[in-house]
């Protein structure tokens, strides 16, 4: 598996390969590393679909309840 470098190895990776006296090295390196673009990684919500499975029988139901006449006549004892 191979990784990606991101912005802040490169820059390490070209300051240590500068000589240790060299301002106009580390500043190119810099500069790299300013125009360098930082991907923006969106997380990846963990979803597990046994339970949304579960969630949307329970709607059904509960939706299903509602339509029903049963439901209806509570609602009118209790106005």
């Amino acid at each position: 598996m191979s990784e990606e470098k991101d912005c802040t190895d490169d820059l390490m990776e070209c300051v240590t390969e500068c000589d240790t006296d060299d301002k106009e090295c580390k500043d190119a390196c810099i500069e790299e590393y300013n125009e360098c673009v930082i991907p923006e990684e969106k997380p990846q919500p963990k979803v597990n679909k046994e339970e949304i499975k579960k969630l949307v029988k329970k709607y059904k139901k509960i939706k299903k309840y509602h339509k029903s006449n049963i439901f209806q006549i509570k609602n009118l004892d209790h106005e």
